[in-house]
């Protein structure tokens, strides 16, 4: 621990701290001294591949680093950069004379704290797609002068998985694995090349995370917040915000958390508008499965799931292998719509396909609120047949919603669509779409019981403390101005009873076996 005395750190009383109080946990890279409700890291000196703290310069500037980086994502934890000051033998904290070491002061957390410790509620998805969102959206975007995002520099770490764990299989199968993987990553980067260059020229090359997982989100009375960010190497942390959430859904998804998963990135999705980055979404997701399958097999850092400690190197490694290989399949595309009035229950219809069955979702209220620039969950106007909610402003959502549905389509992902989709040009658009695409399309038509309709109604206006009835004006219209199924559309018709949960999974079960059978 450079010239310190490492044993009057470990004692209770340097810290001023109450014995009952104080721990130590150690990692490759650092001491955390846990100290009441504080804790202090201070960075070891080493030297690895990927980072060098030998000198006392380095390990300030990566103390100033991790404050500066985790400041944006976890404020309320990060405190600031303090010293150690004195002799070797007797350092002081914060003291006066040269100084000797430099440490992180944080607001100490519990890992119960962590969502590696916890099982989060499908719903609560929205909540940490919305936090980071906005996190990332505040984070710095990678210019023209600078490497991060081009396609030259993204090709180069992706080769270089298999190039290092290649030396090191012996069986057969792995070996034939990994030149498959290998081929599909060589020729995914030369197909993509052209969206890549275009996701740097959109600004989505962004000073993020680093190493965004499980284990490094906190769910607290403030909400959620992202901690220990990478400072060590800057081009971890410069990636497209598409290939961090790949990182974080993969990561769900290892955990066996797909319901969660799912909801997440589509989330996510919605409230960021990015559906152009769905192009590179999976080969994104089979890199990151890589890079932890790399790092079990040459034991680069210790397995991010509890689970996985358990396991041989080797068997980790196949696991992620694995992994990386599934998401080089391309899934099956179909085209759902939906129909129904407001309360129908198309939107937790929506809800339960999305978990279940990983599409891709649309919503015309979200489509509606960003045409409009409002935010996704803002309340809209109550006017039947002006405003937002006329002919020609629902015209012009659909035509975005199509747009964007061909544009996920093309990018390789099955697509559903929620929406009241009450007129027959409406249904047509997207008829026209499925055709175009050659992909099957299904109309889910919701008809659940009247009373039940209109008790969803009734409660959500309770909810948003609307007295004046606007819902239920708003019911009756829709109700009066649906138009009918032609014996034509009724032919890739369903209708569900979405107030019966069976029914439902019935439905469910049905649209899997037909429009995917070999998912998940």
């Amino acid at each position: 621990m450079s010239n310190l005395n490492h044993q009057v750190l470990r004692t209770a009383e340097f810290w001023g701290a109450d014995p009952a109080n104080f721990e130590i946990v150690e990692t490759h890279l650092s001491w955390v001294f846990l100290v009441n409700d504080l804790a202090y890291k201070l960075k070891k000196p080493v030297s690895l591949y990927f980072v060098d703290t030998t000198s006392l310069e380095n390990r300030k500037h990566f103390c100033q680093e991790e404050i500066r980086l985790n400041s944006r994502w976890a404020q309320p934890y990060y405190l600031g950069v303090e010293t150690i000051n004195g002799e070797a033998d007797e350092p002081v904290l914060n003291g006066d004379g040269e100084v000797l070491d430099y440490l992180v002061k944080m607001r100490r957390w519990s890992p119960e704290q962590q969502l590696d410790h916890q099982s989060l509620e499908t719903d609560q998805a929205a909540q940490l797609a919305l936090r980071l969102s906005q996190l990332q959206g505040q984070a710095a975007i990678a210019g023209v002068d600078l490497p991060y995002g081009n396609p030259t520099e993204l090709s180069i770490p992706a080769l270089l998985n298999f190039q290092q764990v290649q030396p090191v299989l012996t069986e057969r199968h792995d070996l034939e694995q990994l030149e498959q993987l290998s081929g599909w990553a060589d020729e995914a980067l030369k197909r993509l090349w052209p969206r890549m260059a275009e996701r740097k020229d959109r600004g989505r090359i962004r000073e993020v995370h680093g190493d965004l997982y499980a284990g490094h989100l906190l769910l607290d009375d403030w909400g959620f917040q992202a901690i220990d960010c990478v400072e060590y190497r800057s081009e971890y942390r410069w990636v497209d915000v598409i290939s961090e959430m790949a990182n974080l859904v993969m990561d769900f998804e290892a955990r066996g958390q797909q319901a969660f998963a799912n909801r997440l990135i589509n989330a996510w999705l919605e409230t960021t508008g990015d559906y152009n980055g769905l192009w590179v979404y999976m080969p994104y997701k089979a890199y990151r499965a890589m890079v932890r399958a790399k790092s079990a097999l040459l034991s680069l850092e210790p397995a991010k799931i509890e689970r996985e400690t358990t396991l041989a190197p080797i068997d980790l490694y196949r696991e992620y292998a694995d992994r990386a290989e599934s998401y080089t399949q391309v899934p099956q595309r179909f085209l759902i719509i939906t129909q129904g009035t407001i309360g129908c229950g198309k939107g937790e219809l929506s809800n339960r396909i999305v978990e279940q069955m990983g599409v891709i979702r649309l919503r015309t209220d979200v489509e509606r609120r960003r045409i409009h620039g409002m935010a996704i969950d803002a309340p809209t106007d109550g006017e039947l047949d002006a405003g937002i909610h006329g002919n020609e402003a629902s015209d012009q959502v659909y035509q975005a919603l199509a747009q964007e549905a061909e544009e996920i389509l093309r990018a390789g992902f099955p697509v559903m669509v929620s929406g009241s989709f009450l007129k027959r040009r409406q249904r047509e658009r997207f008829e026209r779409l499925a055709d175009a695409q050659g992909v099957y399309l299904v109309l889910l038509q919701c008809t659940p019981p009247s009373d039940w309709i209109e008790s969803q109604v009734h409660d959500r206006s309770v909810l948003a403390h609307d007295r004046s009835g606007a819902n239920l004006n708003i019911l009756q219209h829709q109700r009066q101005e649906t138009e009918a199924l032609t014996e034509h559309e009724e032919t890739f018709t369903k209708q569900i009873d979405t107030s019966d949960t069976q029914a439902v999974e019935t439905l469910i079960d049905g649209l899997k076996q037909l429009l995917q059978p070999n998912y998940g």
